[in-house]
Protein backbone atom coordinates (compact mmCIF):
# COMPACT_ATOMS: atom_id res chain seq x y z
CA UNK A 1 0.00 0.00 0.00
CA UNK A 2 1.16 3.53 -0.77
CA UNK A 3 1.82 6.14 1.87
CA UNK A 4 1.07 9.86 1.76
CA UNK A 5 4.81 10.53 1.45
CA UNK A 6 5.07 8.26 -1.59
CA UNK A 7 2.10 9.95 -3.24
CA UNK A 8 3.60 13.37 -2.54
CA UNK A 9 6.83 12.26 -4.22
CA UNK A 10 4.77 10.97 -7.13
CA UNK A 11 3.08 14.38 -7.46
CA UNK A 12 6.47 16.10 -7.44
CA UNK A 13 7.66 13.82 -10.23
CA UNK A 14 4.50 14.44 -12.28
CA UNK A 15 4.91 18.19 -11.91
CA UNK A 16 8.47 17.89 -13.23
CA UNK A 17 7.25 15.80 -16.15
CA UNK A 18 4.53 18.36 -16.84
CA UNK A 19 7.15 21.11 -16.93
CA UNK A 20 9.19 19.18 -19.49
CA UNK A 21 6.12 18.73 -21.71
CA UNK A 22 5.12 22.36 -21.28
CA UNK A 23 8.63 23.46 -22.26
CA UNK A 24 8.19 21.58 -25.55
CA UNK A 25 4.87 23.31 -26.15
CA UNK A 26 6.33 26.72 -25.31
CA UNK A 27 9.15 26.15 -27.79
CA UNK A 28 6.70 25.40 -30.61
CA UNK A 29 4.59 28.48 -29.91
CA UNK A 30 7.68 30.65 -29.49
CA UNK A 31 8.73 29.67 -32.99
CA UNK A 32 5.20 30.53 -34.16
CA UNK A 33 5.71 34.17 -33.16
CA UNK A 34 8.76 34.35 -35.44
CA UNK A 35 6.79 32.73 -38.27
CA UNK A 36 3.90 35.17 -37.90
CA UNK A 37 6.29 38.13 -37.75
CA UNK A 38 7.79 36.98 -41.06
CA UNK A 39 4.32 36.61 -42.59
CA UNK A 40 3.22 40.11 -41.57
CA UNK A 41 6.51 41.55 -42.84
CA UNK A 42 6.05 39.75 -46.18
CA UNK A 43 2.51 41.14 -46.42
CA UNK A 44 3.80 44.64 -45.74
CA UNK A 45 6.55 44.34 -48.34
CA UNK A 46 4.09 42.95 -50.90
CA UNK A 47 1.21 45.40 -50.50
CA UNK A 48 2.73 48.58 -49.08
CA UNK A 49 2.62 51.73 -51.20
CA UNK A 50 5.12 54.35 -50.06
CA UNK A 51 5.68 52.23 -46.96
CA UNK A 52 1.99 52.04 -45.98
CA UNK A 53 -0.60 49.25 -46.34
CA UNK A 54 -4.18 50.56 -46.39
CA UNK A 55 -7.51 48.71 -46.90
CA UNK A 56 -7.67 49.66 -50.58
CA UNK A 57 -4.46 47.71 -51.17
CA UNK A 58 -6.08 44.47 -50.04
CA UNK A 59 -9.01 44.25 -52.41
CA UNK A 60 -8.90 43.00 -55.95
CA UNK A 61 -7.58 39.91 -57.64
CA UNK A 62 -4.98 37.63 -56.13
CA UNK A 63 -2.06 37.27 -58.51
CA UNK A 64 0.24 34.32 -59.10
CA UNK A 65 2.96 36.25 -57.30
CA UNK A 66 0.63 36.65 -54.31
CA UNK A 67 -0.03 32.91 -54.22
CA UNK A 68 3.69 32.26 -53.82
CA UNK A 69 3.28 33.51 -50.25
CA UNK A 70 0.66 30.82 -49.67
CA UNK A 71 2.81 28.13 -51.27
CA UNK A 72 5.62 28.92 -48.82
CA UNK A 73 3.33 28.11 -45.89
CA UNK A 74 1.63 25.20 -47.62
CA UNK A 75 4.95 23.49 -48.29
CA UNK A 76 5.75 23.59 -44.56
CA UNK A 77 2.69 21.53 -43.63
CA UNK A 78 3.31 17.92 -42.53
CA UNK A 79 2.03 15.00 -44.60
CA UNK A 80 0.09 13.35 -41.76
CA UNK A 81 -2.53 16.01 -41.00
CA UNK A 82 -5.72 14.78 -39.35
CA UNK A 83 -9.03 15.01 -41.21
CA UNK A 84 -10.06 18.06 -39.15
CA UNK A 85 -6.73 19.76 -39.79
CA UNK A 86 -6.97 19.03 -43.52
CA UNK A 87 -10.49 20.49 -43.60
CA UNK A 88 -9.09 23.76 -42.30
CA UNK A 89 -6.25 23.70 -44.82
CA UNK A 90 -8.80 23.28 -47.64
CA UNK A 91 -10.87 26.13 -46.22
CA UNK A 92 -7.90 28.49 -46.02
CA UNK A 93 -6.72 27.53 -49.50
CA UNK A 94 -10.12 28.50 -50.91
CA UNK A 95 -10.18 31.72 -48.86
CA UNK A 96 -6.74 32.72 -50.15
CA UNK A 97 -8.09 33.12 -53.67
CA UNK A 98 -10.88 35.57 -52.79
CA UNK A 99 -8.73 38.68 -52.17
CA UNK A 100 -5.40 39.73 -50.69
CA UNK A 101 -7.23 40.21 -47.39
CA UNK A 102 -8.43 36.60 -47.53
CA UNK A 103 -4.91 35.52 -48.43
CA UNK A 104 -3.53 37.10 -45.26
CA UNK A 105 -5.99 35.18 -43.09
CA UNK A 106 -5.11 32.01 -45.00
CA UNK A 107 -1.39 32.55 -44.36
CA UNK A 108 -2.00 32.92 -40.63
CA UNK A 109 -4.34 29.91 -40.59
CA UNK A 110 -1.88 27.61 -42.37
CA UNK A 111 1.01 28.70 -40.15
CA UNK A 112 -0.99 27.94 -37.01
CA UNK A 113 -2.29 24.63 -38.35
CA UNK A 114 1.34 23.52 -38.56
CA UNK A 115 1.82 24.68 -34.97
CA UNK A 116 -1.32 22.92 -33.72
CA UNK A 117 -0.23 19.71 -35.43
CA UNK A 118 3.11 19.78 -33.61
CA UNK A 119 1.42 20.55 -30.29
CA UNK A 120 -1.03 17.72 -30.88
CA UNK A 121 1.88 15.32 -31.34
CA UNK A 122 3.36 16.50 -28.03
CA UNK A 123 0.09 16.05 -26.14
CA UNK A 124 -0.54 12.63 -27.69
CA UNK A 125 2.96 11.49 -26.72
CA UNK A 126 2.44 12.88 -23.21
CA UNK A 127 -0.83 10.96 -22.84
CA UNK A 128 0.84 7.68 -23.77
CA UNK A 129 3.74 8.33 -21.43
CA UNK A 130 1.34 9.19 -18.61
CA UNK A 131 -0.64 5.97 -19.07
CA UNK A 132 2.41 3.71 -19.32
CA UNK A 133 4.09 5.24 -16.31
CA UNK A 134 0.95 5.22 -14.17
CA UNK A 135 0.27 1.55 -14.89
CA UNK A 136 3.89 0.72 -13.99
CA UNK A 137 3.69 2.87 -10.84
CA UNK A 138 0.49 1.23 -9.62
CA UNK A 139 1.86 -2.23 -10.37
CA UNK A 140 4.85 -1.46 -8.15
CA UNK A 141 2.66 -0.96 -5.08
CA UNK A 142 -0.68 -2.66 -5.80
CA UNK A 143 -2.28 -5.61 -7.54
CA UNK A 144 -3.72 -4.21 -10.73
CA UNK A 145 -5.90 -5.62 -13.51
CA UNK A 146 -4.69 -5.78 -17.08
CA UNK A 147 -5.15 -2.32 -18.56
CA UNK A 148 -4.88 -1.20 -22.16
CA UNK A 149 -2.52 1.66 -22.88
CA UNK A 150 -4.33 2.26 -26.16
CA UNK A 151 -7.70 2.57 -24.42
CA UNK A 152 -6.57 5.21 -21.93
CA UNK A 153 -4.20 7.07 -24.25
CA UNK A 154 -6.82 7.49 -26.99
CA UNK A 155 -7.93 11.02 -27.83
CA UNK A 156 -11.48 9.73 -27.38
CA UNK A 157 -10.85 8.98 -23.71
CA UNK A 158 -13.51 10.93 -21.85
CA UNK A 159 -12.09 13.69 -19.68
CA UNK A 160 -14.90 15.25 -17.68
CA UNK A 161 -14.07 18.90 -17.12
CA UNK A 162 -17.42 20.34 -18.19
CA UNK A 163 -21.00 19.42 -19.01
CA UNK A 164 -20.20 18.06 -22.45
CA UNK A 165 -17.32 15.84 -23.52
CA UNK A 166 -15.24 17.18 -26.40
CA UNK A 167 -12.09 15.28 -27.46
CA UNK A 168 -8.95 17.25 -26.69
CA UNK A 169 -7.98 17.26 -30.38
CA UNK A 170 -11.12 19.22 -31.21
CA UNK A 171 -10.61 21.58 -28.29
CA UNK A 172 -7.08 22.37 -29.47
CA UNK A 173 -8.40 23.08 -32.98
CA UNK A 174 -11.12 25.32 -31.58
CA UNK A 175 -8.43 27.26 -29.73
CA UNK A 176 -6.58 27.48 -33.06
CA UNK A 177 -9.63 28.96 -34.78
CA UNK A 178 -9.99 31.58 -32.05
CA UNK A 179 -6.31 32.52 -32.33
CA UNK A 180 -6.54 32.88 -36.12
CA UNK A 181 -9.57 35.18 -35.78
CA UNK A 182 -7.86 37.33 -33.13
CA UNK A 183 -4.64 37.63 -35.13
CA UNK A 184 -6.60 38.51 -38.29
CA UNK A 185 -8.44 41.20 -36.35
CA UNK A 186 -5.12 42.65 -35.12
CA UNK A 187 -3.74 42.74 -38.68
CA UNK A 188 -6.97 44.29 -40.03
CA UNK A 189 -6.79 46.91 -37.29
CA UNK A 190 -3.24 47.79 -38.32
CA UNK A 191 -4.24 47.99 -41.98
CA UNK A 192 -7.30 50.14 -41.28
CA UNK A 193 -5.03 52.74 -39.66
CA UNK A 194 -2.37 52.46 -42.36
CA UNK A 195 0.08 49.68 -41.49
CA UNK A 196 3.71 50.80 -41.41
CA UNK A 197 6.83 48.85 -40.52
CA UNK A 198 6.93 50.52 -37.09
CA UNK A 199 3.32 49.43 -36.45
CA UNK A 200 4.36 45.82 -36.97
CA UNK A 201 7.12 46.23 -34.41
CA UNK A 202 4.67 47.75 -31.89
CA UNK A 203 2.27 44.83 -32.25
CA UNK A 204 5.03 42.25 -31.83
CA UNK A 205 6.93 44.07 -29.08
CA UNK A 206 4.32 45.90 -26.96
CA UNK A 207 6.27 48.03 -24.52
CA UNK A 208 3.84 49.84 -22.24
CA UNK A 209 0.68 49.33 -20.19
CA UNK A 210 -1.56 50.82 -22.87
CA UNK A 211 -0.30 48.53 -25.63
CA UNK A 212 -0.52 45.55 -23.26
CA UNK A 213 -4.28 46.06 -22.86
CA UNK A 214 -4.82 45.88 -26.60
CA UNK A 215 -4.72 42.54 -28.39
CA UNK A 216 -1.30 41.86 -29.87
CA UNK A 217 0.33 38.87 -31.54
CA UNK A 218 2.56 37.69 -28.65
CA UNK A 219 -0.37 37.96 -26.23
CA UNK A 220 -2.57 35.84 -28.50
CA UNK A 221 0.16 33.22 -28.84
CA UNK A 222 0.73 33.21 -25.06
CA UNK A 223 -2.99 32.60 -24.54
CA UNK A 224 -2.84 29.67 -26.98
CA UNK A 225 0.24 28.35 -25.19
CA UNK A 226 -1.48 28.48 -21.80
CA UNK A 227 -4.52 26.63 -23.17
CA UNK A 228 -2.37 23.93 -24.76
CA UNK A 229 -0.33 23.42 -21.58
CA UNK A 230 -3.53 23.21 -19.54
CA UNK A 231 -4.90 20.61 -21.96
CA UNK A 232 -1.73 18.53 -21.73
CA UNK A 233 -1.66 18.50 -17.93
CA UNK A 234 -5.42 17.93 -17.55
CA UNK A 235 -5.54 15.08 -20.05
CA UNK A 236 -2.61 13.30 -18.40
CA UNK A 237 -4.05 13.74 -14.90
CA UNK A 238 -7.47 12.39 -15.90
CA UNK A 239 -5.95 9.27 -17.43
CA UNK A 240 -3.81 8.64 -14.37
CA UNK A 241 -6.85 9.07 -12.12
CA UNK A 242 -8.82 6.57 -14.20
CA UNK A 243 -6.05 4.01 -13.68
CA UNK A 244 -6.09 4.77 -9.93
CA UNK A 245 -9.84 4.07 -9.93
CA UNK A 246 -9.35 0.69 -11.58
CA UNK A 247 -6.62 -0.13 -9.06
CA UNK A 248 -8.97 0.74 -6.19
CA UNK A 249 -11.59 -1.63 -7.54
CA UNK A 250 -9.11 -4.45 -8.19
CA UNK A 251 -7.86 -4.23 -4.60
CA UNK A 252 -11.34 -3.87 -3.13
CA UNK A 253 -10.52 -0.45 -1.67
CA UNK A 254 -13.58 0.99 0.03
CA UNK A 255 -12.45 4.53 0.84
CA UNK A 256 -9.88 7.04 -0.37
CA UNK A 257 -8.41 10.38 0.69
CA UNK A 258 -7.63 13.42 -1.44
CA UNK A 259 -3.91 14.32 -1.41
CA UNK A 260 -3.15 17.87 -2.51
CA UNK A 261 -0.38 19.14 -4.74
CA UNK A 262 2.02 21.85 -3.48
CA UNK A 263 0.30 25.25 -3.26
CA UNK A 264 -3.12 23.66 -3.83
CA UNK A 265 -6.14 25.92 -4.31
CA UNK A 266 -8.87 26.42 -1.70
CA UNK A 267 -11.21 24.07 -3.56
CA UNK A 268 -8.75 21.19 -3.43
CA UNK A 269 -7.87 21.94 0.19
CA UNK A 270 -11.54 21.69 1.02
CA UNK A 271 -11.73 18.34 -0.80
CA UNK A 272 -8.78 17.11 1.28
CA UNK A 273 -10.42 18.25 4.52
CA UNK A 274 -13.78 16.70 3.64
CA UNK A 275 -12.52 13.15 3.04
CA UNK A 276 -12.42 10.23 3.19
CA UNK A 277 -14.70 9.31 0.29
CA UNK A 278 -16.31 6.09 -0.82
CA UNK A 279 -14.85 4.44 -3.92
CA UNK A 280 -17.39 4.14 -6.72
CA UNK A 281 -19.79 6.68 -5.23
CA UNK A 282 -20.90 9.13 -7.93
CA UNK A 283 -20.72 11.92 -5.34
CA UNK A 284 -17.06 11.17 -4.57
CA UNK A 285 -14.53 13.58 -6.14
CA UNK A 286 -12.38 12.72 -9.14
CA UNK A 287 -9.41 14.40 -10.78
CA UNK A 288 -9.94 16.75 -12.58
CA UNK A 289 -13.73 16.89 -12.97
CA UNK A 290 -14.34 17.57 -9.27
CA UNK A 291 -11.46 20.00 -8.87
CA UNK A 292 -10.39 21.96 -11.95
CA UNK A 293 -8.34 21.75 -15.15
CA UNK A 294 -4.58 21.73 -14.42
CA UNK A 295 -5.15 19.91 -11.11
CA UNK A 296 -2.29 17.70 -9.95
CA UNK A 297 -3.87 16.37 -6.76
CA UNK A 298 -4.20 12.58 -6.42
CA UNK A 299 -6.36 10.05 -4.63
CA UNK A 300 -4.95 7.62 -2.07
CA UNK A 301 -6.53 4.51 -0.57
CA UNK A 302 -7.51 5.31 3.02
CA UNK A 303 -9.69 4.44 5.99
CA UNK A 304 -13.28 5.39 6.69
CA UNK A 305 -12.27 7.83 9.45
CA UNK A 306 -9.74 10.61 9.45
CA UNK A 307 -7.27 11.13 12.31
CA UNK A 308 -6.74 14.34 14.25
CA UNK A 309 -3.07 14.51 13.22
CA UNK A 310 -4.01 14.42 9.56
CA UNK A 311 -6.75 17.01 10.05
CA UNK A 312 -4.28 19.33 11.80
CA UNK A 313 -1.78 18.95 8.96
CA UNK A 314 -4.42 19.58 6.33
CA UNK A 315 -5.66 22.67 8.12
CA UNK A 316 -2.10 23.97 8.35
CA UNK A 317 -1.68 23.41 4.63
CA UNK A 318 -4.95 25.17 3.86
CA UNK A 319 -3.87 28.23 5.78
CA UNK A 320 -0.34 28.28 4.38
CA UNK A 321 -1.23 27.93 0.72
CA UNK A 322 -4.07 30.42 0.42
CA UNK A 323 -4.52 34.10 1.13
CA UNK A 324 -7.43 35.91 -0.43
CA UNK A 325 -7.94 39.52 -1.42
CA UNK A 326 -9.51 40.26 1.98
CA UNK A 327 -6.02 39.99 3.48
CA UNK A 328 -5.05 43.11 1.52
CA UNK A 329 -7.30 45.75 3.00
CA UNK A 330 -7.52 48.50 0.36
CA UNK A 331 -5.36 46.65 -2.17
CA UNK A 332 -7.03 48.11 -5.26
CA UNK A 333 -7.48 51.60 -3.88
CA UNK A 334 -5.41 54.34 -5.50
CA UNK A 335 -5.86 56.98 -2.81
CA UNK A 336 -2.78 59.14 -2.41
CA UNK A 337 -2.28 58.12 1.21
CA UNK A 338 -2.32 54.42 0.29
CA UNK A 339 1.12 54.48 -1.35
CA UNK A 340 4.62 55.00 -0.07
CA UNK A 341 7.39 55.97 -2.48
CA UNK A 342 10.95 54.79 -1.78
CA UNK A 343 14.06 55.36 -3.89
CA UNK A 344 17.20 53.42 -4.71
CA UNK A 345 17.00 50.88 -1.88
CA UNK A 346 18.65 47.52 -2.49
CA UNK A 347 15.50 45.48 -1.84
CA UNK A 348 12.11 45.62 -0.13
CA UNK A 349 11.27 43.42 2.89
CA UNK A 350 9.13 40.32 2.33
CA UNK A 351 8.25 39.37 5.94
CA UNK A 352 7.05 41.25 9.03
CA UNK A 353 10.18 40.33 11.01
CA UNK A 354 12.26 41.89 8.21
CA UNK A 355 10.31 45.16 8.10
CA UNK A 356 7.17 44.25 6.14
CA UNK A 357 4.21 46.38 7.29
CA UNK A 358 0.56 45.26 7.21
CA UNK A 359 -1.38 46.47 4.14
CA UNK A 360 1.54 48.61 2.92
CA UNK A 361 1.80 49.56 -0.75
CA UNK A 362 5.29 50.58 -1.77
CA UNK A 363 6.42 52.00 -5.11
CA UNK A 364 10.15 51.49 -5.67
CA UNK A 365 12.01 54.00 -7.84
CA UNK A 366 15.53 53.60 -9.20
CA UNK A 367 17.27 56.45 -10.97
CA UNK A 368 14.06 58.45 -10.89
CA UNK A 369 12.03 55.79 -12.70
CA UNK A 370 9.36 53.50 -11.22
CA UNK A 371 10.71 49.93 -11.10
CA UNK A 372 8.16 47.92 -9.09
CA UNK A 373 5.16 48.05 -6.77
CA UNK A 374 4.89 45.71 -3.79
CA UNK A 375 1.73 45.23 -1.71
CA UNK A 376 1.57 43.45 1.64
CA UNK A 377 -1.14 41.41 3.34
CA UNK A 378 -2.75 42.17 6.69
CA UNK A 379 0.13 40.47 8.55
CA UNK A 380 2.98 42.24 6.78
CA UNK A 381 3.97 39.46 4.37
CA UNK A 382 4.62 40.33 0.71
CA UNK A 383 1.49 39.45 -1.24
CA UNK A 384 2.09 40.64 -4.80
CA UNK A 385 4.71 42.39 -6.91
CA UNK A 386 3.92 44.44 -9.99
CA UNK A 387 7.23 44.61 -11.87
CA UNK A 388 7.54 47.45 -14.36
CA UNK A 389 10.72 46.25 -16.13
CA UNK A 390 11.97 42.98 -17.58
CA UNK A 391 14.86 42.88 -15.04
CA UNK A 392 17.26 43.11 -17.96
CA UNK A 393 16.11 39.67 -19.13
CA UNK A 394 13.52 39.97 -21.89
CA UNK A 395 13.68 36.24 -22.64
CA UNK A 396 12.40 35.18 -19.21
CA UNK A 397 10.20 38.25 -18.69
CA UNK A 398 8.80 39.16 -22.13
CA UNK A 399 5.74 40.94 -20.69
CA UNK A 400 6.05 44.39 -19.12
CA UNK A 401 4.45 45.08 -16.74
CA UNK A 402 4.11 41.60 -15.20
CA UNK A 403 3.01 40.19 -11.86
CA UNK A 404 4.62 37.89 -9.28
CA UNK A 405 2.40 36.47 -6.51
CA UNK A 406 3.90 35.43 -3.16
CA UNK A 407 3.03 32.21 -1.30
CA UNK A 408 3.47 31.97 2.48
CA UNK A 409 3.69 28.76 4.51
CA UNK A 410 2.10 29.67 7.84
CA UNK A 411 3.59 26.60 9.53
CA UNK A 412 7.26 27.50 9.08
CA UNK A 413 6.95 31.11 7.91
CA UNK A 414 8.77 30.46 4.64
CA UNK A 415 7.80 32.65 1.70
CA UNK A 416 8.42 32.22 -2.02
CA UNK A 417 7.75 34.25 -5.14
CA UNK A 418 5.80 32.56 -7.93
CA UNK A 419 6.68 32.65 -11.62
CA UNK A 420 5.52 35.80 -13.47
CA UNK A 421 2.08 36.10 -14.96
CA UNK A 422 0.30 38.66 -17.13
CA UNK A 423 -1.67 41.37 -15.26
CA UNK A 424 -5.46 41.49 -15.43
CA UNK A 425 -7.27 44.56 -16.75
CA UNK A 426 -8.03 45.63 -13.16
CA UNK A 427 -4.37 45.23 -12.22
CA UNK A 428 -3.31 47.33 -15.22
CA UNK A 429 -5.56 50.14 -13.93
CA UNK A 430 -4.09 49.72 -10.45
CA UNK A 431 -0.55 49.93 -11.86
CA UNK A 432 -1.34 53.02 -13.92
CA UNK A 433 -2.85 54.76 -10.89
CA UNK A 434 0.14 53.90 -8.74
CA UNK A 435 2.63 55.15 -11.35
CA UNK A 436 0.66 58.35 -11.83
CA UNK A 437 0.79 58.99 -8.08
CA UNK A 438 4.47 58.04 -7.82
CA UNK A 439 5.47 60.24 -10.75
CA UNK A 440 3.58 63.17 -9.28
CA UNK A 441 5.47 62.72 -6.01
CA UNK A 442 8.74 62.60 -7.92
CA UNK A 443 7.85 65.87 -9.67
CA UNK A 444 7.12 67.53 -6.32
CA UNK A 445 10.50 66.38 -4.98
CA UNK A 446 12.27 67.76 -8.05
CA UNK A 447 10.64 71.13 -7.54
Amino acid sequence: MQTVEQVKKRIDYLLERDQATEAEIEKVYSQAVDTLRAIVSDVHNRYAVDGVVVPANLYGKVTVKDMLLLKQQYDKLPDDLSASEQDRVDYYTAMSQTSPKGLITALVGLALIAVVHKVGKIIDKNNRTAVKEEIAYQAKYEDIPKMSVKKYASSEFEVKTGKDFVPWTERVLTDHDQAVNRISNVINSMVSQGMRAEDIADHFYPGNAKSMRADNIPKIIRDATVKAKRTARTEAAAREDAIVEQTFKANNVKYFDWVTEPGACQKCMFLALSGPYKVGDEASPRVPESSHPNCRCRRLAGDESIGNDKMTALLAGAVSANRDENDLGLQNSNKDDDFEVVEDVRSLPVKPDKGGRPNAKIILYRGGKAESIRIYDSKGYAYRDYDLTNHGNSKNHPVVPHVHDWIVDSVNGKIRREKWREPTDEEIKFIEGAIEYGDSRQTEVDK
